[in-house]
């Protein structure tokens, strides 16, 4: 014959969902610290490679055309601005690429290059529609 031990069965259940529930916490936390972890480290690979693009050392705006006026232009507009505009246009990359390597939305992103797109055209010359 089965004897009933109720108490101690339905302790036993409450451990085993508990310690499934804190297996499963701590799970994803551990997924959400290691995604947090890559995304801060692919800011920093692309701080570092915007960096190297603009030092010193390294003139590519100076490489990037013979027009005087638009390296001047490309100058005067803010580092991420200039960023976004070069990935936009010479890497070819969308606006949801750069805005993850930046660390921002996709209409953060956008908004700089429209933004420096129309820095650039005013400093150009052109009329700002």
């Amino acid at each position: 014959m089965f004897t009933k031990n109720n108490g101690s069965d339905e302790h036993d259940i409450l451990q085993n969902q508990f310690t499934t529930f804190l297996t499963v916490a701590v799970s994803n936390a551990r997924i959400d610290y290691l995604r947090a972890r890559i995304r801060r480290l692919q800011r920093e690979l692309v701080t570092e490679e915007y960096e190297i693009l603009f030092s010193e050392d390294h003139d590519y705006i100076e490489a990037l055309s013979d027009n005087d006026a638009l390296r001047h232009a490309m100058r005067e507009i803010k580092e991420k601005e200039r960023y976004v505009v070069l990935a936009r246009i010479l890497d070819e990359k969308g606006f949801d690429e750069i805005a993850d390597e930046l660390g921002m939305g996709y209409k953060g992103a956008a908004a700089i290059y429209y933004r420096a797109i129309r820095k650039l055209k005013n400093i150009l010359g052109g009329e700002d529609s």
